[in-house]
């Protein structure tokens, strides 16, 4: 570890890998020098005592210079150190090679001073000056003495074989040098190109992603449409094919957010959220959520607990993802009649391992190494059938994220067993059930039901989405709201600047100009109105990055027609409270623009403050430094809320991107950690804003 340390020194992470190499080589060469003439000077004291105060002198000397070598490289002067390196090298081979007389010839050494140059250098003139420098030293004490006395120089025997072994030397590592450096960069530019695949790849997959999710929208809100119909709605018949359509949707829209997944692993943006889960009770929930699918296809599925205070650092929501695939792989293989198992127990190195055994088809010997491949499926009957082949190649790659190993073991024909190991944390200090809460009726009851038509009437909602039936669906669930049509955001601020709009449902991805762009146009041409995005990409950066904008809400696709009704229509009453305020305050836009800053640090202030469930209006008059009356103005102005409203909004975006982010994984903890005291009563303030309870599924 120590010399791992000292080599390391001066391996800034902007290095190019060639250059790091040469700072790492140097030190460690550094390092071997100190060392050897620390020997050396130690046996040259023995050998001759009349010299010892001045090889300790020059001792000194070379060692401080060495040391030197590790700072220059620290501070990022790297040819400085290198030219250290060889200046120290030449006076310490010359002083053994002319001032310790030894029966080896020293003088030899000088062809490893030959091929420095080449080691730290790509400059022909430094490198063929090297190989000079190095020949004419080895021949200064005699030849070149000859050459001041008599005018010429006698080429004896040893002086040909030198001039033939320094040379040789260094035409062989000069050679091997520029071979290497050629495949380095082959190797370099392959890298390269599987980077920018992988990049397309990644796109790739979002773009599919995006495509398929439209239609399955549309899909899956026609369905509703057909269930509402008069003609339709009391058929048992149609009732069941609806049904049939739903879970295939379902099914789909698993799937698509699977191909996602993987493609986010294996990019900075992905993050596990991670928090201690007891074991016992993580597992028995994903037992029980297939106590169903297990008894209708008669199986038999148990589960059996292991030892007690098993607790695990992990992300639940994608761990319990990764279990899913491998008891639905279980529950697929395996025939009426047969058996599912899972139980968990201790293993070594302070890890638990969670076993799901089944008695299906098997798998042969030869394809285990492949089943976590992507997109790899074996040949049998039943995959014949449908599946996509991601599902364990997600598993493996969500346990390995959390530090564990899956490992698989399958007989032919006698059933599979799947073993995952993740390490144990400590237990937490306190524990507590955190189940999701179902709402009593009761408490609901005292909530305000938001209907599903819209209370304003002449207000035109300008839909902006490249897919023309996407656009047809929204504007049939717009019913009453006057609709324009947009394929993309060139088009939209043409009928932004030519009529008067009170809202914008706009796409994210968009040939010409997509909807983020489109945001920030209105935005620099101070159209103030509410903006609802409607996204296929459901990645948290993605959504926050549209947030920032200014924009009022978001939806991922697929949704649900009344969650896309209550959206819009508490969009448009804000809007309209707002405007009638500046109205009747005789507010100018300029005015309300510049307090922009102050409502933007009100929400950070907020949303900082607010898990405190006594933090109310006065902290904000005490922090802000401000009357009441002002405060109730500026907000008004800018929101179109009064305070209480405002800080009850900041509340449930907080608590709406702690779901998406799974920070929280009950209606319970979400509700304090937002500072609502009442789990109830949150979650039908929720639902209000949102068009659902928290954690419910869209």
């Amino acid at each position: 570890m120590f010399l791992n340390r000292i080599f390391s020194i001066g391996t800034y992470p902007d290095l190019t890998d060639k250059e790091r190499k040469r700072v790492v080589l140097l030190n460690q060469i550094a390092f071997l020098g100190i060392v050897s003439i620390f020997i050396i000077g130690i046996l040259s004291l023995i050998v001759d005592e009349e010299k010892r105060n001045a090889y300790t002198l020059i001792g000194l000397l070379e060692i401080a210079a060495l040391l030197s070598i590790f700072y220059w490289q620290r501070v990022r002067k790297y040819r400085l150190a290198r030219g250290v390196l060889l200046i120290v090298s030449y006076v310490f081979i010359f002083l053994l090679a002319k001032v310790v007389k030894t029966d080896v010839h020293n003088d030899y050494y000088f062809a490893l001073l030959a091929i420095l140059p080449l080691l730290f250098f790509d400059h022909k003139a430094i490198t063929y000056g090297g190989l000079c420098l190095a020949i004419f030293c080895f021949y200064l004490d005699k030849e070149v003495k000859d050459l001041f006395t008599t005018g010429s120089i006698s080429l004896t025997d040893q002086t040909n074989t030198a001039i033939v072994l320094f040379i040789t030397v260094f035409l062989i590592v000069n050679y091997f040098k520029t071979l290497n450096e050629k495949n380095e960069k082959s190797l370099e530019q392959k890298s390269k190109e599987l980077r920018s695949l992988n990049d397309f790849q990644s796109q790739f997959f979002i773009n599919i992603a995006h495509e398929i999710r439209t239609p399955l929208t549309l899909i899956r809100g026609n369905n509703e449409l057909l269930g509402e119909h008069q003609v339709t709605s009391f058929n048992p018949e149609v009732r069941k094919y609806q049904k049939t359509i739903g879970e295939q949707t379902g099914r789909i829209k698993k799937i698509v957010d699977d191909v996602l997944d993987i493609a986010k692993m294996k990019t900075d943006e992905f993050r596990l959220e991670r928090e201690k889960v007891a074991l016992d009770d993580f597992l028995k929930r994903v037992f029980f959520s297939f106590h169903t699918a297990f008894q209708q296809k008669s199986v038999s599925y148990g589960y059996k607990s292991g030892p007690d205070n098993c607790w695990l650092n992990v992300d639940p929501v994608y761990l319990e993802r990764s279990l899913n695939n491998i008891i639905l792989n279980a529950l697929k293989y395996t025939e009426s009649g047969g058996t599912v198992d899972i139980w968990y127990e201790a293993a070594k190195g302070n890890q638990a391992a969670i076993i799901i055994k089944d008695s299906g088809i098997g798998i042969p010997k030869e394809l285990l190494p492949r089943i976590f491949e992507r997109f790899f499926q074996a040949d049998n009957a039943i995959n014949k059938t449908g599946g996509s082949g991601i599902g364990l190649a997600f598993s493996r790659e969500v346990v390995q994220m959390h530090g564990g190993v899956i490992q698989v073991d399958s007989t032919l024909g006698e059933g599979t067993v799947f073993r995952i190991q993740l390490p144990l944390a400590a237990p937490k200090t306190a524990v507590t059930n955190e189940h999701t809460v179902e709402l009593p009726i009761n408490e609901m009851a005292v909530l305000e039901e938001t209907p599903l038509v819209p209370l304003l009437s002449n207000q035109s909602i300008l839909i902006v989405d490249d897919h023309e039936d996407m656009r047809q669906y929204i504007e049939g669930l717009l019913t009453g709201y006057d609709c324009i049509h947009a394929e993309d955001g060139n088009k939209a601020l043409s009928v932004l600047e030519q009529r008067k709009v009170d809202m914008v449902v706009t796409d994210y991805m968009m040939p010409n100009m997509n909807g983020h762009e489109l945001i920030q146009q209105m935005k620099l041409k101070r159209i103030q109105i509410p903006i609802l995005m409607l996204t296929a990409r459901g990645d948290m950066n993605d959504k926050l990055e549209v947030l920032r904008l200014g924009i009022d809400d978001y939806m991922t696709k697929p949704f649900s027609k009344a969650e896309l009704l209550i959206r819009i229509q508490n969009a448009l009453l804000n809007h309209n409270e707002k405007r009638t305020f500046i109205a009747k305050e005789d507010l100018s836009g300029e005015e309300v623009t510049e307090d922009e800053a102050f409502l933007l640090s009100l929400k950070e202030y907020i949303q900082k403050s607010c898990e405190d469930v006594n933090f109310g209006l006065e902290d904000i008059v005490e922090e802000f430094a401000t009357s009441k009356s002002t405060l109730y103005r500026k907000i008004k102005a800018l929101s179109g809320l009064n305070p209480n409203q405002f800080i009850n909004e900041i509340k449930l975006q907080l608590a709406r991107s702690m779901v998406e982010q799974r920070k929280c994984n009950s209606v319970k903890q979400l509700s304090f950690a937002v500072g609502f005291s009442k789990p109830s009563y949150f979650s039908g303030l929720y639902e209000k804003r949102f068009g659902r309870r928290p954690f419910q599924e869209s």
